[in-house]
């Protein structure tokens, strides 16, 4: 009969340990499970600071690239040293040969007027562009707007919107807005641009560059919708040349990707997980303990 009731009270107190573990830990692993959804839409801060990088595709042989965005699905140099280069896929080797060109892109901090180029680009006459654009790291929102949009190649306008025509397709705003200038496989663009006088003129885009190694593209467009206004006195924009590849925006001698956090999911606040679960384990098992001991002492 000591035994059995031993037993129950063991079974008892492991029962109520196990209830009291599974109390603490479900809305822990609940909120875990909430904020990695979460995490996936993020929303704009309109008093934070993003960025904006110019991406090109040309069309007449090479293919040169620079995609720009700021996740690495559709931008496999994000991340890399190679991030802020001009390139292209050697059609023998398939290895990336990397092209002469200074992308200057730029910090939006702030309501303002923001510029990013690339000047002295050898597209190894490639004279066709089939996609122009500025990627940004801005979460969508119908907050932020960009407006006064105004291209220009090697000192010539070619063209500019009043408002920005925006990307739409999901796979290209992953990690931010996009703003679109040309865009062979967009046709209402195509038609826009059209109407602007800029007509396709290349099977696959327009002959917009000389392909003779000094092209400069810059496009200057204006940014509303944040909580704070750019400072007058800050420069508008920061080459990212390689020279200047191995430090990040701040000036520090360590690179960091634009947009970054530095906090970890332990700087939040409050005891990890598997610390929790520890802590009340080890408390179970010293009732446990105490229970054995109690009754044992009965017996004698």
């Amino acid at each position: 009969m000591r035994r059995n009731k031993l037993f129950k009270r063991l079974a008892a107190g492991i029962l109520t340990g196990a209830m009291a573990i599974a109390m603490l830990v479900s809305p822990v692993f609940a909120e875990t499970e909430g904020s990695t959804e979460g995490d996936k839409k993020q929303e704009v801060d309109l008093n934070d600071t993003y960025h904006a990088a110019l991406g090109i595709q040309t069309s007449t042989k090479l293919w040169v690239q620079r995609t720009a965005y700021y996740e690495n699905e559709q931008n496999k140099m994000f991340g890399t040293d190679n991030y802020d280069k001009l390139f292209y896929v050697d059609s023998e080797t398939q290895k990336d040969e990397i092209l002469p060109g200074t992308f200057t892109d730029v910090e939006i901090a702030g309501n303002g007027t923001y510029t990013v180029s690339l000047s002295g680009a050898d597209f190894k006459g490639d004279t066709a562009i089939s996609q122009l654009h500025i990627a940004t790291d801005i979460p969508e929102s119908d907050k932020v707007k960009f407006s006064n949009v105004e291209l220009n190649i090697n000192g010539r306008k070619i063209v500019t919107f009043e408002e920005a025509v925006l990307e739409n397709e999901a796979p290209y705003i992953v990690a931010g807005m996009d703003i679109l200038l040309l865009n062979h496989w967009r046709p209402e663009l195509c038609s826009d641009l059209e109407a602007k006088g800029v007509s396709k003129d290349a099977t696959s885009g327009w002959n917009l560059l000389a392909g003779s190694g000094d092209d400069n593209i810059t496009v200057t467009f204006t940014v509303s919708g944040f909580a704070y206004d750019k400072k007058s006195d800050e420069p508008d924009s920061s080459e990212t040349t390689a020279a200047d590849s191995n430090k990040g925006t701040s000036g520090s001698d360590e690179t960091k990707a634009p947009g970054s956090n530095d906090n970890k999911d332990g700087d939040k606040g409050g005891l990890p997980t598997g610390a929790i679960i520890g802590i009340v384990a080890g408390a179970v098992l010293v009732v446990i303990i105490i229970v054995i001991a109690v009754t044992s002492r009965k017996k004698k």
